[in-house]
């Protein structure tokens, strides 16, 4: 089974990217990641199915970090072109990493490595940096490698090309948020269920 660890933005900046997933899901209504809720992955693992037992029971919390919310500062949108995970073109807020967010990344994934499994036997991902980060973590995104965003939708090339994808990449959203909490979540395709929040 594959979970997330998420942090879910504030209402005014969570309208905001509510706005833009509705009118590129008027036009583009099967783009990836239209449908997902809105966050910023903090990672995405593979675990055991001990995991979720242990959890339940409180074996094992997630509840690490506490007295140390989190500020971001969410700047101008941004593309991944020719994103490795969907084969397209991710459209995004970007978000500024800080040291508090990276060591809170690199905490929680650490905790996690005895409930990991390795689903993928071959990395083939382009960067060897991000084969190294998948095969040592369970995740390719991390250290320098890990760009903090909130995901508008990922598009193909051609449909890059659209006024509505211009406007966007020319749009703004420079705000300084504090996040007090975290969230953990089960993901199963494209279907989302939140599990548990943790405060910070």
């Amino acid at each position: 089974m594959k979970i997330g660890i998420f942090l879910e933005p504030k209402s005014n900046i969570k309208r905001s990217i509510t706005y833009w997933k509705n009118q590129f899901k008027k036009k583009y209504k099967n783009a990836t990641y239209l449908n997902h809720p809105i966050h910023l992955t903090v990672f995405t693992l593979d675990v055991n199915s001990s995991f979720l037992k242990d959890i339940k029971s409180g074996k094992t919390n997630l509840n690490l970090i506490k007295n140390k919310k989190l500020n971001l500062k969410i700047m101008s949108s941004d593309c991944f072109y020719s994103d490795p995970i969907t084969n397209k073109n991710t459209l995004y807020f970007k978000v500024k990493k800080n040291k508090n967010l990276n060591d809170f990344q690199i905490r929680m994934i650490k905790y996690l490595k005895d409930y990991r499994i390795f689903k993928y036997k071959k990395y083939d991902f382009k960067n060897l940096k991000l084969n190294h980060n998948m095969k040592k973590y369970g995740y390719p995104f991390l250290h320098n490698n890990w760009l903090p965003h909130f995901t508008i939708c990922s598009i193909s090339k051609k449909n890059l090309k659209d006024e509505l994808s211009k406007k966007f990449l020319k749009s703004k959203l420079s705000s300084e948020i504090v996040i007090s909490k975290y969230s953990l979540w089960l993901i199963e395709n494209e279907k989302h269920t939140k599990l548990k929040d943790y405060i910070l």
